[in-house]
C-alpha cells in the first residue's frame, strides 16, 4: 500500500515539475500555501437473513495544511452489530489529540475518550494551540495576491 501512495505522490510531483516547478515556487514564496484533502465515503447495502436491508456506512477524511497542521475524521455505523462511533483528530506535526465518541448499546449512551499523542502531561490546552496554529496558517497573504496564478514567470 505504501508503494502505491509513494508512486502516486512521485507522479504528482513529476507532473507538477513539468508545469513550471510547482515545488520550487511554493518553497520560495512565503505567500504560497499548499493544502490537501482526502475523503472517502463507503455505504454498503445488502439484504439481511430476514430480507430487511442491512446498511453499513464508513467515512474517512484527512485535511492537511501548511506548517504541519492537519485533521482527521473517521466514522463507522453498523446498526445490526450495534456499532456507531466516530473519531476526530487534531495534529500539529507529530503532536495531537484524538477525540473518539462511541455508542454503548447496553447503556444506550454515548461515551467520549480523548487520546493524546506525543503531548506532555502538563499541556492540557492542545485544542487551543491547534486552533491558533490553524488560524495563523489560514491568514491571507500579506500582499493580497491570493487569487494570482504565476506560471513560468507570467502572472495570470
Amino acid at each position: 500500500m505504501a508503494n502505491i501512495e509513494e508512486d502516486i505522490m512521485q507522479s504528482f510531483l513529476n507532473l507538477a515539475n513539468r508545469f513550471g516547478g510547482f515545488s520550487s515556487i511554493s518553497n520560495s514564496d512565503p505567500n504560497v500555501k499548499v493544502f490537501g484533502m482526502s475523503s472517502m465515503n463507503v455505504t454498503q447495502i445488502s439484504r439481511g437473513p430476514d430480507g430487511r436491508p442491512r446498511v453499513v456506512q464508513a467515512h474517512d477524511e484527512r485535511r492537511m495544511g501548511p506548517n504541519g497542521v492537519w485533521q482527521t475524521k473517521k466514522a463507522l455505523r453498523d446498526p445490526d452489530r450495534g456499532i456507531d462511533k466516530m473519531q476526530i483528530g487534531y495534529f500539529v506535526g507529530d503532536q495531537g489529540e484524538i477525540i473518539e465518541r462511541h455508542y454503548e448499546p447496553t447503556t444506550r449512551q454515548y461515551r467520549q475518550q480523548i487520546q493524546r499523542r506525543n503531548l506532555p502531561q502538563n499541556q492540557l490546552q492542545f485544542n487551543q494551540q491547534w486552533q491558533t496554529q490553524a488560524r495563523q496558517t489560514m491568514q491571507p497573504p500579506i500582499n493580497n495576491r491570493q487569487h494570482e496564478l504565476i506560471y513560468k514567470g507570467r502572472r495570470f
